[in-house]
């Protein structure tokens, strides 16, 4: 499952690499129409916070592999087993989070696709940008998953050392 996970994670850092790159292309281009050629691109604008958008969701799947995530630590145990509870809670409920969150924006991508929502200077349908939102929170969620199951297999490994010890 793990090879899945670097297989996907390594996907996205591609795409990530890519959106990046066009939205500095756009800007930059934005940027020199602007000042040089006294002419401004009326879709750079739109098409650069969409591919943002597509950027935020998709990086959010990498923060959370990589531990990156947002969070609060108010509660800290000495006893590692206890640590690792605590952190399997946290991941619970946030996978909880997530599919509230995917199951609502898949409403709302098909919403967009069937009544036909355009952007208004690309003029391409609004579903292809909430669609960000389904996908992002499906790696979110698998990337969640996986620290659920090395939460798991890591109290496992701290019962086997505690009962080698006793």
């Amino acid at each position: 499952m793990n090879k899945v996970s670097l297989k996907l994670q390594s996907m996205v850092k591609i795409i990530i690499t890519i959106i990046l790159t066009a939205m500095f292309v756009i800007t930059m281009a934005q940027i020199i129409g602007r000042f040089v050629f006294f002419y401004s691109l009326p879709w750079s604008e739109e098409l650069a916070v969409y591919l943002f958008l597509w950027l935020i969701f998709l990086a959010a799947s990498i923060s959370i592999k990589e531990g990156n995530e947002i969070r609060i630590d108010l509660i800290n145990f000495k006893d590692e087993k206890k640590n690792e509870l605590l952190m399997l809670f946290r991941n619970i409920a946030a996978l909880a989070v997530i599919l509230v969150f995917l199951v609502s924006s898949l409403s709302l991508t098909q919403n967009a696709f069937t009544y036909a929502q355009l952007s208004s200077s690309l003029r391409i349908s609004m579903g292809f940008i909430y669609l960000a939102m389904p996908i992002g929170f499906t790696l979110m969620g698998l990337e969640t998953f996986l620290n659920i199951i090395n939460n798991i297999n890591k109290i496992r490994s701290i019962k086997v050392q505690t009962a080698e010890r006793g």
